[in-house]
């Protein structure tokens, strides 16, 4: 069976099994029964009360090894998914691109979101941005989250694509234009190497990391907390590799795998505090991951500009 049925199957099972509620609606049947006997001076209904009780303990107790049993199929379900998916962790598990790379990602690396996420996405965005501190989009495809990080002072944009920077840039005015400082760099380049360090206030991937196998994931979490400084924070979407849907996605080689709970234990391996790990529809997961520490800066204001010359 297929990672991705695998994860149907649990989470189905997951979903429709609660025993809590049924045990606990029993334990109070037993107190009402109790308190009713315990009303009675008739000794033939007080037995057969008695008797009931028993049986509804009885009841309890068969429940109690049916959660073991369920448990147990919980257990062998989560090896069998262990034991599949070590391939989809490999260095060499890597979604290639075309000849036309421009054209696949604007068209079929889409992430689908209706309107009220989207406005989601970017107020989140907008809310860890601050001319304070530095900001960092990491493949900001044609600049859709790029006009929500305007307050950042100074704003950096890395890009595999010319295109993209000029389509980013070009949104803008020139003025504004060169307050942004972008990087056309190669996939393998380090960031680490090319951008200060332990200066950013907030750093965003967004549908990027979905097409990055885990081991290039865990390259970009290690460079990225290099480059926040304290309290900063690293915003970026993944496929969840623990849900069907996302199971699925990589099955069929559209997305990688990254189960939520891996990404979670490898962020905090590095060193990061989880802010918070969010799913939309299912298909949509994005998590917010920071630097210990608190943000502090010497800016006293926001730089407006310098005066190269003036006319006596």
């Amino acid at each position: 069976m297929k990672i991705s049925k695998l994860l149907e199957l649990r989470d189905n099972l997951i979903a429709v099994y609660d025993t809590d509620s049924l045990i606990q609606k029993i334990n109070e049947l037993v107190i009402d029964l109790s308190n009713v006997k315990s009303g009675i001076t008739d000794n033939d209904s007080q037995q057969q009360i008695t008797n009931i009780l028993t049986k509804l303990l009885d009841a309890i107790n068969n429940i109690q090894l049916s959660d073991e049993s369920f448990n147990t199929l919980i257990d062998s379900i989560k090896g069998q998914i262990k034991s599949k998916e070590t391939g989809y962790f490999k260095e060499d598990y890597q979604l290639s691109l075309p000849k036309d790379p421009l054209k696949v990602i604007r068209e079929h690396r889409v992430l689908y979101v209706d309107d009220n996420v989207k406005r989601e996405i970017e107020e989140r965005a907008a809310f860890y941005t601050d001319w304070k501190y530095p900001a960092l989009e990491i493949c900001c495809r044609d600049g859709a989250l790029t006009k929500h990080m305007v307050a950042a002072d100074p704003l950096y944009v890395i890009e595999h694509h010319k295109e993209f920077i000029d389509s980013t840039l070009g949104q803008f005015p020139e003025a504004y234009q060169r307050r942004i400082r972008p990087y056309l760099v190669s996939p393998d380049d380090a960031l680490t190497d090319i951008l200060p360090k332990n200066q950013f206030g907030f750093v965003l991937c967004w549908n990027f990391l979905n097409y990055e196998n885990f081991v290039n994931t865990q390259i970009y979490l290690k460079s990225i907390f290099e480059l926040l400084r304290p309290g900063g924070v690293f915003m970026f979407s993944y496929n969840d590799g623990d849900s069907a849907y996302g199971a699925a996605m990589a099955e069929s080689m559209v997305a990688t795998y990254i189960p939520t709970p891996t990404l979670i234990e490898s962020a905090k391996t590095i060193g990061y505090e989880i802010v918070t790990h969010q799913k939309r529809n299912n298909r949509l997961s994005w998590i917010e991951i920071k630097k210990p520490g608190a943000l502090t800066t010497n800016k006293a204001h926001q730089v407006m500009g310098e005066i190269n010359h003036i006319t006596p």
